[in-house]
């Protein structure tokens, strides 16, 4: 780009000298300047630089695509090279970003491989290599064997298209992304490297799909050996999460998930009998797994060794889509700084990636493609041997927006009024004699246009980081108790278990075991040692014991509430909660209990002293109703609810209602 530009000052030169007349041919002034001799006849023409006029088929403008190769290479160069729906997405944004009205329609599909193509720092490269085709397992034999397996199958037990399904396992490292195509510097050789957090940390999803293109809800296995309450709290209700030593499928989690299977299919069977296709992993071939679908009319039919990528919907038209989708997840996560995925980032990434690759047109794409529903064993047997690569679809030219023409004389604060005050000023300076001082506005006038779509740029990247700063908060907030034991929970069954284990309790619990004592005790040791009760207190004011010294109550002046510290016998803490809460801007003081356990608060602010029963309960009469009358409006008549009387008060500054 600065050998462009010098050469260009070197062309507006030589055409003043040739103007003023200080040379006599265009030859001199060439040699002279060391100027390309087409291209100063050209500018004498009035042939303009192709850095001041845009393409009437580009949908960004120069500025705009110098500014989205900036942000491309930078990327690239941090170890994040954009995939390319994100440079999609980044031209859409710096097309709003214009501030027209009507705003400017998105770039199309193509857009970004045309863009690409037109510009020499960039190229696209896969992160890395392909699968192989295990063509050695590819015998037309064995492949026609298995569709008249199939047919046969159907016929004896009269299966309808519709009771066809077929499942399988897939597994997730949760912090390492999959293959994808990326744009990134023309001058990199080899794979493109993309940073990823890298834990491995093994997750195994069981799905299910049907040949009408239904998907059952998915069955996740994580590892470990309890359950926690914050995997649930945003997944669908009928979403089953289990859990395994290493993140993989067992004998019993198999089991567990066929009778997922029959759950969610039996009221859908069309027929008799549901055929479900399998692979000849060992939890699908166990006497239990056989025995239950024999019970329940599912005939299992097993698929040629390493065939799944030719015979297996699931393989063919959703998981690798689907791995894409996740490796861009983790990718996004990296780019805003989130180096480690656990549990709950993996199930909100996937939660949120899957209804857009569980489709009814992909799921029925897959069967179609496998030569299962419709019956066509050509689709699959003509592959072995003869492999097509479809014709790329034409591109479309998009129209270039027409430029506005009325120049502001205010300062420019948008993208569109800084394009026509720069248009405003090449106007101008079209009007005098080509300089090296017309040429420095218009490199003044691109660098301001380069800043303010760097601030574009800047601006999203922002956004993005402040929702998963947030998203981050929320996740380190919530609770993770631990509300099961092994086994498989349905998200309905989780939740319900994860509000319990919420609940605060109040009353004390007899025979508590000893192994959930986590406090220190309250006294003071043998060796004059003061030890700690509760962390964390909202400005502590007034503490009591009650008579029994079974619990402690705590005035927080800050949280504006009394809490509640059960006690076990020898004085370590239980549990805490609040116990009564308090309008006003704080000011809780002084506490006292009396022998029936009743508790006092002194409240400065309210200038008040509540009294509540042990259970919580306030003491005291309750009004629920009142209104006026009398001479003067002066005369209150309340209810009083708890003692069932009407009061009557003369109320003496009538004259402030």
């Amino acid at each position: 780009m600065h050998m462009e530009t010098s050469r260009e000052a070197r062309v507006l030169l030589a055409s003043r000298a040739l103007q003023e007349k200080r040379v006599i041919s265009q030859r001199q002034a060439a040699m002279l300047y060391d100027a390309p001799r087409t291209t100063l006849r050209r500018r004498l023409r009035g042939t303009q630089p192709r850095s001041e006029t845009a393409s009437v088929n580009r949908k960004l403008s120069p500025i705009e695509e110098q500014s989205l190769v900036q942000w491309i290479l930078e990327l690239d160069r941090r170890g994040f090279p954009p995939h390319i729906i994100d440079v999609r997405r980044m031209a859409d944004a710096l097309l709003a970003a214009r501030g027209q009205d009507p705003p400017p329609p998105p770039v199309g599909k193509n857009w970004v491989s045309r863009f690409i193509q037109s510009q020499p720092e960039l190229q696209t490269k896969w992160t890395r290599r392909l699968h192989s085709q295990r063509a050695s397992c590819e015998d037309p034999a064995i492949i026609a064997a298995w569709f008249k397996l199939v047919e046969e199958t159907r016929q004896t037990y009269g299966v309808l298209d519709q009771d066809i399904y077929n499942f399988d396992e897939t597994g997730f490292a949760m912090g390492v992304a999959a293959t994808s195509k990326v744009v990134t510097s023309s001058d990199r050789v080899g794979r493109a490297v993309v940073i990823q957090p890298g834990n491995r940390e093994w997750v195994t999803v069981i799905e299910c799909v049907s040949a009408s293109g239904w998907s059952l809800p998915p069955f996740i296995i994580l590892s470990g050996k309890v359950h926690q309450s914050s995997w649930y709290r945003d997944l669908p209700l009928d979403w089953t999460v289990g859990v395994s030593d290493n993140g993989w499928t067992t004998d019993e989690l198999g089991l567990e998930w066929v009778k997922h299977f029959n759950q969610h299919t039996a009221a859908r069977t069309a027929g008799v009998y549901r055929l479900l296709i399998v692979d000849g992993h060992s939890s699908h071939a166990t006497p239990e797994f056989d025995q239950y679908c024999t019970e329940n009319k599912i005939i299992t039919l097993c698929m040629p060794p390493h065939a799944s990528h030719l015979l297996q919907p699931l393989d063919v038209s959703c998981y690798s889509p689907l791995k894409r989708a996740y490796g861009r997840q983790i990718e996004e996560l990296a780019r805003q700084g989130v180096y480690h995925i656990d549990k709950t980032d993996f199930l909100t990434a996937y939660t949120r990636i899957r209804p857009t690759i569980f489709t009814q047109q992909n799921i029925q794409s897959g069967f179609r493609a496998t030569g299962l529903v419709p019956s066509c064993p050509d689709r699959v047997l003509s592959s072995l041997t003869v492999v097509r690569t479809p014709s790329p679809p034409q591109t479309t030219v998009d129209d270039n927006v027409t430029a506005q023409a009325a120049a502001q004389t205010e300062t420019p604060h948008t993208v569109e009024q800084l394009q026509q005050q720069v248009r405003y000023l090449q106007e101008r300076l079209r009007r005098q004699p080509e300089s090296p001082t017309s040429l420095a506005i218009r490199q003044l006038a691109k660098s301001a246009q380069l800043a303010m779509q760097s601030a574009v740029i800047l601006a999203e990247e922002n956004k993005k980081l402040r929702e998963e700063n947030q998203r981050q908060r929320q996740k380190q907030n919530q609770p993770r108790q631990y509300i099961a034991s092994g086994g498989a929970l349905q998200v309905r069954r989780a939740q319900q278990l994860a509000v319990e284990a919420e609940r605060v309790v109040v009353e004390t619990e007899q025979g508590e075991s000893s192994q959930r004592r986590q406090r220190a005790p309250p006294t003071i040791s043998s060796c004059d040692r003061i030890d700690v009760l509760l962390r964390n207190c909202l400005l502590p004011n007034g503490l009591i014991l009650d008579v029994l010294q079974s619990s402690l109550s705590i005035a927080m002046s800050r949280d504006n509430n009394a809490w509640l510290a059960l006690l076990y016998s020898d004085g370590i803490v239980q549990r805490t909660g609040r116990f009564s809460s308090y309008l006003g801007t704080g000011g809780l003081d002084g506490l006292a209990v009396d022998e029936e356990g009743n508790l006092f608060v002194a409240n400065s602010t309210l200038s008040r002293i509540f009294v509540h029963r042990k259970e919580g309960w306030h003491v005291g009469n309750g009004t629920t109703n009142l209104t006026c009358g009398g001479e003067g409006l002066r005369k209150l008549y309340i209810v009083e609810s708890e003692s069932a009387s009407v009061l009557v008060l003369i109320w003496h500054c009538g004259e402030l209602l």
